[in-house]
């Protein structure tokens, strides 16, 4: 049996597996019980004696600046239990006691002898006077107000947008994983289904939309009110709603409807476009309609993930929904964009129609959708070779991150709210989706697509568990096992864990040695020795898999005193492919992604003809008006732009910031690819200047939060110098950096994990965390310790391979400095743009300032 496509994946795998199940075993209590018998020793579940079969939600959301809201919620709910308690989730809620009553189907209301409001299991528990009938139907009716965060992406929030100089605000909401308890009192549970009728107040001007359509609108005196019609059986997770002055210019009446803010709305067509194409492929393959009468995408401004599949009203990050044109966009956003719709589609039946019983189980819902992201779009896109690069984007990923002590199986049990917002990382996208792969490789398409159509019909409406998918396998495969489809599967889900070679397998080659050598299995020396094939290499997957390898180990080794001569190496690696990809003239997809990787690391390295053309290309925009920059070319010219100080007719950066201070909507895109490739700059003068930028009020420049957490972001990423300076700007500033990105903290702490490498960084991150931990929340206190733990391993592995590395870089004669073997030489910085970064700078604050 196949159950892999090399022999060097199933090496990889073994050890994957056996490093993986010694470190993390499954946990001792059974994995697949029902929620109602599962271990809840903290108290976090809700008692199983009660169920709810609907909910009436009312939301006034009339106030102007959308900083809270009033509610009501009448529970209709069916007791199952024998006592007179059951428990509802509440979280931050301000609930109105005396407006509580809990009514019985003769509506009758019976006296509630106690109310508790549990915060720390978010919960809140009612006590009758009298034994509650098992099976009857009761109705809770609860008043409660709410407040709206405007710096917490979760839950209900404020986003905003500009338009012009105005700045208009949106509430909206993101409820995976036990954020809806967070908005309104509900059984904030997946297995718990129930059908929701929605009506939100809101002012005039605003529209609200909902998982379902509106059918009825009435003006409340100065004030609007949108009714919804009733939902499916679905979960509190996938509840959303949206209150904005977004517009849309589909009105002809079909299933899609994509809104936007208004100066956005006409990108939004492709979107559309695919998703009808996307849509009708699943119908088919899955042989099941579309469940809902309409359905809504959303570009929202400030989004915490890529994109939400509230059933009906699916919310996105506005770069992977919004596509200009073939030119405007990079190749790989439009992949992005088509892949993200085909992902979210999938989930009307991997997770809203079919849902995980619990959280243990989300791998159901993510890796289905990740798997059918790539089959699908593949269908409709072949051009793009969107199957193979699977492989490197998926199955290399979760590699690469299973071999760390801290990976854990795609069965995870936890009751904890805090950690079950965390499960959404590699494990349940890229490693499940990866098995699922591989299962389907084994028993094959056809018979896989008939498990699948089977699967999703026997539990319509219902909740699951990986046994309903297993027992469809069994009922549909045809293939000798060893064993069967539940223990082979379950040994992946309970672990955390021709005359030419083919594309494909070069691709696999260069990652199975890369993370082999990573994880000490292989010596560096054989690795680096393999890697040297690059010099030949011209395809776009194996590249596309080098540049993760060479990115850790460069920024693994970029302390070292022989990282000059790694540069070398690197350039001769990229010299061939950079010259071949820039004289193919073709804009063919695969093509454009290509020169956006290969390109990236010639200038990264210094190759002296593509740091020409990204100076031509500065030179170019400069000449221009609106300072355009190719899309594909962006990353990489920015990044010599700063590492290089690139020697032009001109100061683009400063150029670009002007236009930014005045006209912030329409540079907001160039201005934030600028921002992620500051952290190139090895000149401290420059990265100083950059972190100082933090400072600065938003009411005189529009740098929003996210673009302060960028700027700390790319420089932890970036060079050793720009990684120091971050340390110690967050050291000496950590009051106002705290204060001012709240829980974004968190994402930059995050950063600090993957680039601490040098014990003395190590010593001032844990000082830090040392002096400031308890004024940190409990995201961040988790997201710094994460940061320490992956830092020591860090720290292990250039004790272990650093010299290694040096030692067969200065054997293969790799210069250290700035001549190697081809001639390749890097430009050298030409100083000076600064001074007039920071002229232009305090000019435009100037005139801010004058303009108020």
């Amino acid at each position: 049996m196949r159950l892999l496509q090399s022999a060097t994946t199933v090496v990889l795998f073994v050890l994957v597996f056996c490093t993986i199940a010694q470190t993390f075993s499954p946990p001792e209590h059974k994995l697949n019980e029902l929620v109602q018998n599962v271990n809840d020793e903290d108290g976090y579940l809700l008692p199983p004696v009660s169920e709810p079969l609907s909910y009436d939600l009312f939301l006034d959301m009339t106030d102007a600046s959308f900083s809270s809201y009033y509610g009501t919620v009448d529970i209709t709910l069916k007791y199952t239990g024998t006592g007179s308690i059951f428990s509802i989730n509440s979280a931050g809620l301000v609930i109105n006691e005396t407006s509580l009553h809990v009514t019985n189907s003769r509506e009758e209301q019976l006296p509630i002898e106690s109310f508790v409001d549990s915060s720390e299991l978010q919960k809140i528990t009612f006590r009758l006077n009298k034994p509650m009938e098992t099976n009857e139907i009761y109705k809770v009716h609860i008043e409660f107000t709410g407040t709206i965060s405007t710096d917490f992406f979760k839950g209900l929030y404020r986003s905003s947008y500009r338009v012009g100089r105005d700045t208009k605000y949106l509430a909206t909401t993101f409820f995976a994983a036990t954020y809806a308890r967070t908005v309104f009192p509900c059984y904030d549970e997946p297995a718990y289904k129930a059908k929701f009728n929605i009506k939100i107040r809101h002012l005039p001007q605003h529209t609200a939309l909902s998982n379902m359509p509106a059918v009825q609108s009435d003006h409340i005196g100065e004030y609007k009110e949108t009714i919804f019609g009733t939902t499916p059986l679905m979960s509190t997770y996938l509840v959303a709603f949206v209150v904005s002055e977004f517009e849309t210019i589909h009105t002809d009446g079909g299933l899609f409807r994509v809104f936007a803010p208004e100066n956005k709305v006409n990108e939004t067509t492709y979107a559309r476009e695919f998703a009808v194409r996307s849509l009708r492929a699943m119908e088919t393959h899955f042989g099941r309609q579309n469940q809902m009468p309409k359905i809504y995408l959303l570009a929202i401004p400030d989004f915490a993930m890529g994109a939400m599949e509230n059933w009906g009203l699916i919310t996105f990050r506005e770069d992977l929904l919004l596509y200009e044109n073939e030119e405007q966009t990079a190749a790989l956003a439009k992949q992005k964009i088509a892949s993200v719709i085909t992902h979210e589609l999938v989930h009307m039946w991997f997770g809203n129609e079919v849902t995980p019983e619990w959280w243990t189980y989300v791998w159901l819902n993510e890796g289905f959708a990740k798997y059918y992201e790539y089959y699908i779009t593949a269908q409709l896109e072949p051009s793009w070779n969107l199957w193979d690069q699977f492989i490197q984007n998926n199955v290399h990923y979760a590699f690469a991150r299973d071999c760390k002590s801290t990976a854990r199986p795609m069965n995870f049990y936890a009751t904890d709210p805090t950690i079950l917002n965390e499960l959404y990382d590699y494990v349940v996208y890229e490693k499940s989706a990866s098995v699922i792969r591989m299962i389907q490789n084994v028993i094959g398409f056809e018979t896989f697509r008939q498990v699948i159509n089977d699967y999703l019909r026997s539990r319509s409406y219902l909740s699951t568990k990986p046994q309903y998918l297993y027992a469809s396998i069994e009922k549909f495969n045809s293939v000798d096992l060893p064993d069967t489809v539940e223990a082979i599967f379950e040994s992946w889900a309970n672990a955390p864990f021709d005359s030419t070679i083919p594309v494909i397998n070069r691709a696999q080659l260069v990652d199975d040695v890369s993370n082999l050598a990573r994880a000490g299995e292989v010596d560096y020396e054989v690795a680096l020795s393999l890697l040297q094939y690059l010099e030949r290499e011209t395809e776009y997957i194996p590249w596309s898999t080098a540049y993760n390898a060479l990115l850790h180990l460069d920024q693994m080794f970029s302390n070292n005193k022989e990282y000059t001569r790694f540069e070398s190496f690197c350039r001769n690696l990229t010299g061939y492919v950079f010259n071949e990809t820039t004289t193919i003239k073709s804009g063919n997809h695969l093509n454009r992604l290509h020169q956006d990787k290969s390109g990236y690391l010639a200038c990264y390295y210094g190759v002296p003809a593509c740091l020409k053309e990204a100076s031509n290309v500065l030179n170019v925009a400069l000449q221009d008006e609106t300072l355009n920059v190719p899309k594909e070319k962006q990353s990489t010219v920015f990044c010599a732009l700063h590492k290089y100080e690139l020697s032009i007719g001109g100061d683009y950066s400063a150029s670009l910031l002007q236009k930014y201070w005045s006209e912030p909507e329409k540079y907001q895109a160039l201005v934030d690819k600028l921002i992620d490739s500051m952290g190139c700059s090895r000149n401290t003068t420059i990265i100083e200047f950059y972190l100082d930028i933090i400072k600065l009020n938003t009411v005189v420049l529009p740098i929003t939060l996210n673009m302060k957490s960028n700027i700390l972001i790319s420089m932890i990423k970036g060079s050793p110098e720009a990684r120091a300076a971050a340390l110690r700007y967050i050291n000496a500033e950590f009051d106002l950096v705290s204060g001012m990105l709240n829980q974004q903290l968190a994402q930059v702490f995050e950063a600090f994990a993957l680039s601490i490498n040098a014990p003395e960084e190590r010593k001032q991150f844990q000082q830090l965390v040392d002096t400031h931990q308890s004024s940190m929340t409990t995201p961040v206190l988790q997201a710094a310790n994460r940061a320490l733990v992956q830092s020591d391993q860090n720290v292990h592995w250039i004790d272990k391979h650093a010299g290694a590395v040096a030692k067969w870089l200065v054997e293969k004669n790799f210069e250290n400095g700035d001549d190697d073997d081809n001639g390749v030489k890097p430009m050298r910085p030409a100083a000076g743009w600064l001074a007039i970064v920071g002229i232009i700078t305090i000019n435009a604050m100037l005139q801010f300032v004058d303009i108020k």
